[in-house]
């Protein structure tokens, strides 16, 4: 382009020389047209790619358009301070299409106010970079990502302004090179009204692309300084970002190798846990024990690894655990009650228990002890026979229980019997030793089984607790009651189905008692007693009541 430039200034010179010698020949004015129209050609491509979303080109516009309605302003002013006073028709009408123009100058000013301080301000005006992130831990290297791609398109945009704005500057430095050259060539020409006002058009274009060159030269060397401040400051901030990010990146890495190593070995322990323990309970606790123990280790690690000021973090945890605590102290004790019952030992997965709550009370199955609660099976047995008529639900009982309400474990340490006792009410003139007697027989003939696995378990017990009575043989006493003797009979029987051995046992005990001729089943009685006048009457009237069937 430089080397056109160069070319064109020289033939130029060259035709001036001819032309005032009067020696521009037919080829002369040949390559004369061909040069006024390559310097036309590219003055109109140079004013196109000006005029095309040049955001420098529309700034100085609005400037200049902003500066002319400024000037019109102050004409304005003056032409309506010299009618202001004046009396008479014309003066008024003048006066009232002033206001009317003054109206709509200030709505266009208005409009342009945005740009009448600012200039070229908000276009090269570069923020400095915000304080760049911490990277201290895995979440903050996406952070720390997010931040060095803003900041590059932050570059990116300044950079692009700078070298629209060098490349405005340059396209106007050619066009005022090639309007002075369209200058020179058109004074080869004969004088005319059209040569007259393409010179003015030259003229005041060269003076436009002078005022822009002007505005845009102090520009650029302001802005290329603040852009080349920036840009070694982001280079900074880059460097350092990308050091700290690969830091944490391979320490990511060896925290990711060393909890996958820990997972391994807790997974083969699970594996000799599951091929060693057999009982079902003890390898369920041992099983919640080690990952209770695992999540516990994982999380210290991780804790340990990537929290800078612990004092501070175990300082703030102290005061939050605490709101927490007291706001949710329900859930913490049921916490609590889980540490308790899995370290003491008192309730298993299987056990059998019974909760009592006010006036309900319900007998199961432990299926599953969470952190939070127990869950149980809630099975067919006395309770629900007697009160619930329900059976087969799933209960979930709060650990907190364990602190507050009555928890009995009808399968404690092993046992697997309880005492269940039947009673029956016979009269006070029945044989009631005989009585005594069937009840012990039958008793001990259906739960000889059981009182043989319980003298085994007690005697392992026996070497944990203090047992003062240890005795298994089914146990029979009499009561004095309101209507007859009370014949209670007591045996062990299975925890988990005591309702199927007392319907044999009661079934037996009856059928027995019916068999005997001195033993008679009492029920709920009364004796009557008249007075001699009663009991005559009643003679009589059972003497007629004879007659009248005779």
């Amino acid at each position: 382009m430089n080397h056109l430039k160069t070319w064109l200034l020289v033939f130029t010179l060259t035709l001036s020389l001819l032309h005032a010698e009067g020696n521009l020949s037919q080829v002369d004015q040949e390559e004369y047209k061909e040069t006024l129209a390559a310097v036309t050609s590219r003055l109109a491509d140079l004013k196109e790619r000006l005029s095309s979303k040049n955001i420098w080109v529309e700034r100085f516009q609005v400037k200049e358009e902003l500066q002319g309605l400024k000037n019109d302003q102050y004409v304005l002013e003056k032409n309506i301070n010299r009618v202001w006073n004046k009396r008479d028709k014309d003066s008024k009408e003048k006066l009232a299409e002033y206001l009317k123009q003054k109206e709509i100058l200030k709505s266009q000013l208005q409009l342009l106010g945005e740009f009448a301080d600012s200039g070229y301000d908000t276009l090269y005006r570069i923020e400095e970079p915000e304080t760049p992130p911490s990277v201290t831990n895995p979440v903050a290297i996406l952070v720390a990502l997010s931040y060095i791609k803003e900041i590059k398109a932050r570059k990116n945009e300044y950079t692009l302004k700078q070298t629209t704005l060098k490349d405005t500057i340059d396209l106007l430095n050619e066009q005022i090179d090639l309007l002075v050259q369209e200058r020179e060539l058109l004074r080869l020409q004969e004088d005319s009204t059209a040569k007259a006002e393409r010179l003015e058009v030259i003229r005041k274009s060269i003076d436009t692309s002078k005022a822009m060159m002007a505005d845009f030269e102090p520009v650029l060397q302001i802005f290329t300084t603040s852009l080349s401040i920036f840009n070694k400051k982001v280079s900074e901030i880059e460097l350092e970002l990308n050091g700290k990010i690969k830091n944490q990146t391979v320490k990511l890495i060896n925290i990711t190798i060393i909890i996958g190593i820990f997972i391994a070995i807790v997974f083969l322990l699970k594996l000799l846990l599951k091929r060693y323990i057999v009982d079902t309970e003890r390898f369920y606790i041992a099983n919640r024990t080690v990952n209770v123990v695992s999540v516990l280790i994982v999380t210290m690690i991780v804790t340990f690894n990537y929290i800078n000021n612990l004092t501070y973090v175990l300082t703030v945890l102290g005061f939050v655990s605490a709101g927490i605590a007291f706001a949710m102290k329900d859930w913490f004790m049921s916490i609590l009650g889980w540490f308790v019952i899995i370290l003491g030992g008192y309730i298993h997965v299987g056990d059998r228990i019974r909760i009592v709550k006010e006036s309900e009370d319900y007998l199961g199955d432990v299926l599953e002890i969470s952190f939070t609660r127990i869950m149980l099976f809630e099975d067919v047995t006395l309770p629900t026979y007697e009160r619930n008529r329900r059976a087969g639900r799933i209960i979930f009982i709060p650990n907190n229980y364990i602190f507050t309400h009555m928890v009995q474990n009808y399968t404690f340490q092993g046992l697997k019997t309880v005492w269940d006792g039947i009673d029956v009410m016979v009269t006070f003139d029945s044989n009631h030793k005989k009585a005594v007697h069937l009840a012990r027989e039958i008793a001990t003939k259906y739960s000889k089984g059981y009182s043989d696995l319980t003298r085994k378990q007690l005697t392992t017990l026996r070497t944990k607790y203090n047992l003062k009575n240890s005795s298994v043989e089914p146990r029979v006493f009499t009561f004095i009651e309101d209507y007859g003797m009370k014949v209670s009979t007591w045996y062990l029987t299975n925890s988990y189905a005591t309702l199927t051995l007392r319907s044999r046992i009661s079934a037996e005990i009856i059928e027995a008692y019916m068999e005997e001729d001195d033993i008679q089943i009492a029920y709920p009685t009364q004796t009557l007693r008249f007075a001699p006048e009663d009991t005559k009457k009643i003679e009589e009237i059972e003497s007629k009541n004879l007659l009248g069937k005779a």
